[in-house]
């Protein structure tokens, strides 16, 4: 018997070393592979929720949410996201470690691959809108994260700077629409020489963004029309007024579904 063999033996009698029964080791071996499956799930939904926020996002117009010279970027990041997603792939970069033959192929070949598979099934979530449901449905049934996203979103509502965002709550006519912003003031939009999408067919209960200039007290004059997701504006609908003082009676919302 070797010198190394036997500093072995006599160190597995001095500490009363015993094997772990194959159960145990099994069942830890099932908990890091879940644990990584885990991390890789909820990686993609963070990677699909980036996305949407991201090709959501009207950069064009970030600049105008600008405060106190902070710049509007600065307010349109989703951060809580970039966080989860550091956090799973730190996760991811422990459990690989655990994983039987890492060492052969290495923690980060595994910790690589599991990035790869999240970034692709983020890319398909993201085309799915599966991620966007999903984090409908966190905003929905977790009060402080609904919180964060409705200051966040509520951002984008600065008529000093020439952009107000609301639910249509009335439409007079062709040039004229009543909103309901996030405060539950009434606004009147005139969007008769506004840029508007493309097939733009005004319904009330839709979000829209409305970018131009206030021209008097609950006058806003559009020069462009962008449509918004009513689930992401603050305060909806529970807002909405059912009159305006200087404005005839608005309809209620109708139910599009």
């Amino acid at each position: 018997m070797n010198n190394i063999s036997k500093n072995v033996l006599e160190k597995i009698k001095k500490d009363h070393i015993k094997p772990i029964p194959h159960w145990q080791f099994a069942l830890l071996h099932v908990v890091v592979w879940l644990g990584l499956v885990a991390s890789i799930v909820l990686g993609s939904f963070s990677v699909g929720i980036v996305l949407s926020e991201i090709f959501g996002t009207d950069w064009d117009h970030v600049s105008r949410i600008g405060r106190d010279g902070i710049p509007g970027i600065v307010f349109v990041l989703p951060y809580i996201w970039f966080v989860t997603l550091g956090i799973t792939l730190f996760l991811s970069s422990i459990l690989a470690k655990h994983i039987k033959k890492s060492y052969k192929f290495g923690p980060l070949i595994i910790m690589g691959g599991s990035v790869l598979v999240s970034m692709i099934l983020g890319s398909i979530l993201y085309a799915t809108h599966a991620s966007e449901n999903f984090e409908q449905a966190l905003r929905q049934n977790f009060a402080p994260y609904k919180s964060m996203q409705e200051a966040r979103d509520g951002m984008w509502m600065a008529p000093e700077n020439g952009m107000i965002i609301g639910l249509i709550i009335s439409i007079d006519n062709d040039t004229m629409l009543i909103i309901s912003d996030i405060t539950g003031q009434a606004w009147e939009v005139d969007i008769e020489a506004a840029k508007k999408p493309r097939k733009f067919e005004p319904i009330i209960g839709n979000g829209i963004m409305a970018i131009g200039e206030v021209i008097e007290e609950n006058l806003f004059k559009a020069d462009e029309i962008r449509m918004r997701n009513p689930n992401k504006i603050p305060g909806m609908p529970k807002m909405i007024p059912t009159h305006a003082p200087g404005l005839k009676p608005i309809l209620p919302i109708v139910s599009q579904e």
